[in-house]
């Protein structure tokens, strides 16, 4: 087994470890060892590699290369890779606080002010943001998480091809079996991301994947009237079924991460959508 790098050893093995097996708690001697050392939590993620075929390894590659290249505080860090013969374990941040999903449905004191990270300023595509892997700490802080999906682009402007990530956060240039750019899609996601956060729907609704995709690809969805106005102009703005080069774009901000909220547009009131917790705060709380 691959020993852990010198600077991680006073950071990583002084912490109780969260075992998460591909979605699943497990527990195996190297987790009993460890779980005697260690105080603070970690998650585990733990891989067979005897079932890994050579598009999940190279799944896993880009995985581990896009998680070490990002050092951000609303990014979930990974601490340590360990190698055995038969398995492949990920020492990760644990986010103990759950997801958005979940929050969203379950918790209706939940008051989110939330910044999304995206990670285009070091060309890093993640290619699957959903509620489902944006996470929370103890404490309440956001965690983007689970870069199974991502690659690393030379330049914003290359050409991608494959379809990925879950199809109700697609946008339409996935389902036109055409080559895309990578950051247009990530905003795409985050446009449907901002409708549920909102509204507690998701805006592209279909009982079969052929409707769900004439539905994205025609832009057909409905924004409930009790939405604010900017935050309605916002979402508009993002979710339109134009070709990428056309929607929004980030300006020039400095590394190493691009934020939502600086997402511009021709409506100047947009800019009151980029500190929507306050709309947000007094929507949540009517639901209650």
């Amino acid at each position: 087994m691959r020993r852990p790098r010198p600077r991680l050893c006073t950071e990583v093995l002084r912490r109780e470890v969260v075992v998460v097996c591909c979605g699943y708690c497990c527990l195996t001697s190297l987790c009993s060892f460890i779980l005697l050392v260690l105080i603070d939590k970690v998650a585990l993620k733990i891989l067979d590699k005897t079932r890994l075929d050579f598009q999940a390894q190279r799944l896993l590659s880009r995985e581990i290369s896009s998680m070490e290249s990002l050092q951000h505080p609303n990014v979930v860090r990974l601490y340590e890779v360990v190698e055995t013969p038969s398995r492949l374990y990920l020492v990760l941040e644990y986010a103990g606080g759950g997801d958005l999903h979940n929050r969203i449905f379950s918790d209706l004191d939940f008051k989110p002010n939330i910044r999304f990270a995206l990670q285009h300023s070091i060309n890093i595509i993640h290619r699957d943001l959903k509620a489902e892997n944006v996470l929370f700490t103890s404490s309440g802080c956001v965690k983007v998480a689970d870069f199974g999906f991502s690659t690393r682009v030379s330049n914003r402007s290359d050409a991608l091809d494959t379809f990925c990530g879950s199809p109700p956060y697609a946008a339409p240039e996935l389902f036109r079996d055409e080559c895309y750019l990578g950051p247009p899609v990530d905003v795409w996601a985050m446009g449907v991301l901002l409708f549920f956060m909102v509204t507690g729907t998701m805006p592209f609704r279909a009982e079969t994947m052929g409707k769900l995709r004439r539905c994205i690809i025609e832009g057909a969805y409905t924004i409930p009237p009790w939405v604010p106005g900017p935050c309605q102009r916002l979402i508009k703005g993002i979710l339109k079924p134009v070709p990428a080069e056309l929607r929004p774009k980030h300006p020039n901000t400095p590394p190493p991460l691009r934020l939502l909220p600086a997402l511009p547009c021709a409506d100047p009131h947009l800019q009151e959508a980029a500190d929507g917790a306050a709309w947000l705060r007094r929507h949540l709380q009517a639901r209650q």
